[in-house]
């Protein structure tokens, strides 16, 4: 019994050193990280190009941005509603260790469009957040 929670270990050991990452979007990050967070509710019936009927011509392609140096304190609550005013906030997560369930200082901004993403990355980038100077960019 031993040996095979020792083979488990080393498994999980190699799962982590062959592109496992932590905090990576899938939850399968090695056993260090996984991403948890409340979908933003869209209003207007616009969300990936998606239009209800009678309801302007309009897609949204959907622009991740990552949003790193939080306060541990920051949720998704909190970033839809600063990320709010540049734009259509499609999703939010915040990444979470697993084990201990504390942030890990950083998450994920989906906003509708290209254009909306840039005009959060100009205005926010290297500003005050809760005590911390956040950065902004585009996620890979």
């Amino acid at each position: 019994m031993r040996l095979k929670r020792i083979i488990i270990a080393l498994g999980v050991l190699a799962l982590s050193a062959c592109g496992g990452v932590d905090g990576d979007q899938t939850g399968q990050g090695g056993g260090k990280g996984e991403v948890t967070g409340d979908p933003i509710g869209v209003t207007g019936g616009s969300a990936r190009g998606h239009q209800s009927p009678g309801s302007p011509t309009r897609t949204c392609t959907g622009f991740t941005l990552c949003v790193g140096k939080l306060d541990y304190s920051v949720s998704c609550v909190k970033l839809e509603q600063v990320f709010g005013k540049y734009g259509e906030v499609l999703s939010c997560k915040v990444i979470y260790d697993k084990f201990t369930g504390k942030s890990k200082g950083f998450g994920y901004i989906e906003l509708c469009t290209a254009e909306q993403g840039r005009a959060a990355i100009a205005a926010l980038n290297k500003t005050e957040l809760a005590g911390h100077d956040i950065v902004v960019g585009e996620s890979n």
